[in-house]
């Protein structure tokens, strides 16, 4: 899907981490027809540098796992931190949080036309985006989560 969706912008795809070989495979002529770059894993400093290289963080879970519809992937945390938008999976809580700090643009799971959509809503609001991206780092931090959790961690010890 991510590929079908690339061949429809001027935006580059970039795949990061460890390849499937039968996927890689079965979809090789998407990959190329996509001009995607496909890189080795690299270090998490070195993906943060891709990000703001790039400008843009792909957010993506699927509607068809609980896990995924209630939960928060570390690759939306890890954008706020490089100070990229995203483009998210419109899926329940991923959605919200997208929205409740406007980090980026959404997306319907499954659907070329509607992700591209979405990039394309969010190159035009790129500076406004990139603006609240930056407000919302400091709520949106590990540091924020760490003084949560102490404050509750020190609250049980207290009882």
């Amino acid at each position: 899907m991510l590929a079908a969706a690339a061949r429809t912008t001027d935006l580059p795809l970039t795949l990061v981490g460890p390849t499937d070989e039968v996927w890689l495979g079965r979809n090789q002529d998407q990959i190329a027809a996509a001009k995607a770059q496909i890189l080795a894993p690299i270090s998490v400093d070195d993906v943060t540098a891709l990000l703001r290289t790039n400008g843009l963080a792909l957010v993506t879970h699927s509607d068809k796992f609980e896990s995924h519809v209630l939960a928060l992937p570390n690759k939306l945390f890890h954008a706020v931190h490089a100070g990229v938008p995203v483009i998210a999976t419109d899926v329940s809580e991923l959605a919200s949080v997208v929205r409740q700090f406007d980090l980026g643009e959404t997306y319907a799971p499954g659907d070329p036309a509607a992700l591209v959509a979405a990039i394309r809503r969010a190159v035009a609001r790129y500076g406004e985006l990139v603006a609240s991206v930056a407000a919302a780092a400091g709520t949106l931090s590990w540091d924020a989560d760490s003084r949560t959790l102490h404050k509750v961690y020190d609250g049980l010890g207290a009882k």
